[in-house]
Formats: structure tokens, sequence, C-alpha cells
């Protein structure tokens, strides 16, 4: 039974098509679909819709067609969008009721595209569908798409991990352009690994001689690696910024990290068996939030021991046997990771080693250092 049928039933109501008021809203766009990261729910809110995104827009560009946000969210506006979350619900029932389709999370603005009667696409977790997807929606026109699992529902609002993750983003794309009556080729693209660090967007920033930050959020949270580059002179730059998380493996002398310690919120270093607790105490002195890491596994209960009093993280980069496969020439990924180097930006530090931006997998330890970051997917013919 439908939630709505409960409540009708235990009210005593019967169920009438609603009403729904709209508000002109211009949007300077003849095509355009509304796509929503809105979520009530943290198991019920989908994390990859840039993905999605990522396969559809070039052949949304083909027709001409735009990509609306709508919806407030917490989330970064989604890649390649234009952003109608600050519109209120009339204007946004207008944005809909005007739309050529609905991709989002299942949300009020699911219920009101079918409504309309317009194409809608929603990745949902396992939940039984027939007591929650829109009332009066036309299965012509409503897609709700599950997970492949056998996993029964847990009617959580968070899971970890959240099942709703594992709809592959390809799948979702096709999906939209199949409901456009697009033809295209995401059906030879699958994904084969999403590393779990793919939902958080990451800045780095690697010192180097040019010290322009301009282009960085001053209030984006980045992490300093001082690991890759130690250089005490770049710090002073890094006045522009508001929240830093320093990354080392060598010691910063306090004189220097005075510079920026109001714009400190964390520090992150790198243990072996040749650190002090001296050093250790140089970092704990100011007062910020201390991660100790170790990339030395055989030595890490000794270490441990050493430095009891802190909780220590084994550091493990990853390799080809995360990818399981014995073929990378038709491997493609996408990275959540920005490095800032030298005034340039980064998509991953594979990119970086070979000084331009890349999207095809290789096999070297710089990439088994991104792959928790990426997300790799296979192109056949």
């Amino acid at each position: 039974m439908h939630k709505l049928e409960s409540f009708a039933l235990s009210c005593g109501s019967k169920i009438s098509k609603p009403h729904i008021e709209k508000t002109f809203y211009p949007t300077l766009a003849e095509k355009f679909i509304c796509v929503s990261q809105h979520s009530l729910s943290q198991s019920e809110d989908y994390d990859y819709f840039d993905d999605v995104v990522f396969h559809i827009k070039p052949y949304l560009d083909k027709k001409n067609i735009k990509i609306f946000e709508i919806g407030q969210s917490k989330k970064n506006p989604i890649f390649y969008s234009k952003n109608f979350a600050h519109l209120n619900r009339l204007q946004t029932s207008y944005i809909i009721s005007k739309s050529l389709l609905y991709l989002g999370n299942l949300n009020l603005y699911s219920h009101i595209s079918c409504h309309y009667l317009k194409p809608t696409i929603s990745p949902l977790n396992n939940q039984y569908i027939e007591t929650i997807k829109p009332y009066w929606a036309n299965d012509k026109y409503c897609n709700i798409i599950l997970p492949d699992t056998n996993q029964k529902p847990t009617f959580a609002n968070q899971e970890i991990p959240k099942t709703i993750n594992s709809i592959k983003p390809e799948v979702l794309a096709a999906a939209v352009l199949d409901k456009l009556n697009i033809k295209h080729d995401l059906d030879n693209i699958e994904t084969i690994y999403i590393g779990e660090e793919y939902v958080n967007q990451v800045v780095d920033l690697v010192p180097s001689e040019n010290t322009n930050l301009s282009n960085l959020n001053p209030n984006q949270f980045v992490n300093l690696r001082m690991d890759k580059n130690f250089d005490l002179n770049f710090i002073p730059a890094c006045l522009h910024l508001n929240k830093i998380n320093i990354v080392t493996d060598k010691t910063i002398p306090l004189d220097n990290l005075n510079i920026i310690k109001d714009k400190i919120e964390s520090i992150s270093v790198f243990v072996n068996s040749k650190t002090t607790q001296e050093e250790i105490d140089n970092y704990s002195s100011t007062g910020k939030p201390l991660n100790l890491l170790c990339k030395d596994s055989k030595n890490i209960d000794k270490i441990r021991l050493k430095f009891i009093d802190y909780q220590i993280k084994i550091y493990g980069k990853k390799s080809k046997k995360d990818l399981n496969t014995k073929t990378y020439s038709n491997l493609g990924f996408l990275s959540k990771r920005n490095i800032f180097y030298n005034g340039e930006v980064f998509n991953s530090y594979l990119s970086l080693s070979l000084k331009k931006n890349v999207s095809t997998v290789k096999k070297s330890k710089e990439f088994w250092e991104d792959l928790a970051f990426c997300r790799v997917f296979k192109k056949s013919a």
C-alpha cells in the first residue's frame, strides 16, 4: 500500500489529484532539463550527479539543451549546470513545468515533475518503491532506478556505505538520454571502481615558485602538501586562505607555523621509526588537531607503542590489484582531486607528474596514489 493511501485510510479521506500553483520565472532557454540534489535524508541522497551530467552533457549540447539545477542543497553546485536553487517553490514549479525532464533525488520536485507528466529519472536506495513512488506517476514517464542488490531495505535515514551510491552513473545517464529519445553509446561504458574518497571534493596545494592563489576560494578547505615539496618560504603566501590542513613529513619550526596559525584547521604528520617525541610535541604545542599517519605497515606496532598517547592511522596506497583488471588501454577516470601547483590546476598526481591533465589510466605509482579519489570506467568498442 502506498503511504498516501495509508494516510487517506486512517483519516477516512479520498485521494484526489492536487492542484499545483506556479509563478512565472524567465529561463532564457528554449530547451532544458532540471537536476536536483535536494534530499531530506542521507540514505536517499545520491552522490554522483556530477558524473551523470558529465556523460550526458555532450549529447545535450548537440541538441542545444541546457541543464538547470533546482532545490537547495549543502553540496557544491553540479558541474555544467545553471544554478536555480535560489528560486521559491512556486517559481521552481514553473521551471519544472517548462522543462523536458527531471533528474534528481526522489523528493518534492520529482513528485511535481510526475504531476506535470514530465519524464522523471530518480535514483533510490533499496526501498519498497510501490509505497513511496510519486502517486500520480505514469509508468511511461516515471523511472525510479534502484540498486542491483539482494539486500533488504533498512529504512534508515543514514547508511554507511549508502546503497543508493551503488547505482552506476552511466545507468542514470543512459536513462536520461533514452527518455529524451537521444541516441547514445553509453551502453559501452561500465564503472569498474569508485574510490572511498570519491564523494569528497579535495583541494591540494603543492608549494611552488608561483604563489598566485587568486583562483583559490579563501574559504575552501585546502591541504597544504608540504610532504610533496617542503618549502618554508611558501607558507606566508597561504595567508590568503582561511582553512588549511598542513600535511608534512618533516618538522616545520613553530616560527613558521605561527605565521598562519589562525588559518590552520589541523595538522597531518607522517611519522616513522625515526620520528622523535620532540617533533610531535612541537606540533601539539600549536593547539591544533593533530593527525598522525604512517606508511610503514611492518613497524606500525612499534611506532604506535612509541607514541602511545596518539592514534596513528596506516596510510596505504592503492595498487593495480584494487582495479582487478588486466587491460588498461580502455580505462578512463574522473577525479575529485584538484591540485594547485605552479599556477596550474591538475586533476591528479598522475597529471601533475606528466605536466598535463589526462583522463586515461596509466600504470604508475602516482595513479595508485590517486585511486581512492577516482572513479574508473571501462570503454568498450
